[in-house]
């Protein structure tokens, strides 16, 4: 009851009336706690929260239609996962400060979601020798045991996902846009069958892309990972810069950056990130930022 409550109150599944903004849902993630159930949590933010009460009782009616959205959903592989339930990603919890997602929609194997990974992101146009180091990550990540968490986007992002796989590893992609649309695809429903691919979503699973979404999603990747390799990124601007600066200001993992003359590569490293010429050096850093170089992904 409290995933569904999650989702009513915050899900853009129904933008009308307005989901409640992250604000407002960390004043009310106490009180779901405490009354895990709406007409008992409609009470309980009337007495405490009285200036959120029409909000809240405004999305608490749409109980039922959520229900019945979530259901269809189930149908085509995506469930709903809220901060309540174990299999959360905690390390998200941890680094992101409370400023975790309320819920993710999870198609896969929600176990992966607290494996040890290390993130893979860059341009969604890349060269050969880019896609080749990104495979090459996902190789040494898989030997030790770990998982590849990216972003599923064209490009370096699904090089070192189906790289992972390829190799008999395991992927988590958190996704901006179009969860449903990935999961439904033949050769992507077997992989999420066997428990080898985790795909999660903060946003509404049918979405389409907006920038914003993407940009948001970054950090997820960066927080769940213990070290995130950069493989190539434009200097200033785009997605892949954007998130780097983001966690590297933020301190959210282990920064690293292939050495490549891409210009963005050149300046996160002057930044901080930590520059690496070949995916064995990874484990050194690591070592080097007392990150664990050993996994258990099941």
């Amino acid at each position: 009851m409290r995933s569904l409550l999650a989702a009513t109150l915050t899900s853009h599944l129904v933008d009308d009336p307005k989901p409640l903004g992250a604000v407002a849902w960390r004043k009310l993630r106490e009180l779901v706690i405490d009354a895990p159930d709406p007409d008992s949590l409609a009470r309980l933010v009337e007495k405490r929260l009285p200036a959120d009460a029409a909000a809240v009782l405004a999305r608490l009616a749409l109980l039922d239609r959520m229900e019945q959205l979530l259901d269809t959903l189930r149908n085509d592989g995506v469930e709903v996962l809220s901060e309540f339930d174990e299999t959360y990603p905690r390390r998200l919890i941890q680094r992101l400060g409370g400023k975790h997602p309320p819920l993710f929609f999870v198609s896969g194997s929600r176990t992966l979601l607290n494996a040890d990974t290390i993130g893979v992101v860059g341009s969604r146009d890349i060269d050969d020798n880019g896609k080749a180091f990104a495979r090459a990550i996902a190789d040494e990540a898989v030997s030790r045991n770990m998982a590849i968490v990216s972003g599923g986007a064209r490009g370096v992002d699904l090089e070192a996902m189906r790289a992972a796989v390829d190799a008999g590893g395991a992927t988590i992609g958190f996704l901006a846009d179009s969860l449903v649309t990935l999961a439904r695809r033949p050769q992507m429903q077997q992989f999420l069958e066997d428990g080898r691919i985790c795909l999660a979503t903060s946003f509404s699973p049918t979405a389409g892309f907006q920038v914003g979404n993407a940009m948001s999603r970054n950090k997820y990747i960066y927080a769940h990972s213990q070290a995130t390799v950069v493989v190539s990124s434009a200097a200033g601007t785009g997605g892949t810069w954007a998130g780097a600066v983001e966690a590297l200001d933020k301190r959210l993992c282990t920064v690293l950056v292939r050495a490549c003359p891409a210009a963005g590569n050149v300046e996160l490293a002057r930044r901080g990130a930590t520059t690496i010429t070949a995916p064995a050096e990874l484990w050194a850093q690591l070592r080097e930022n007392e990150a664990p170089v050993q996994g258990v992904l099941f």
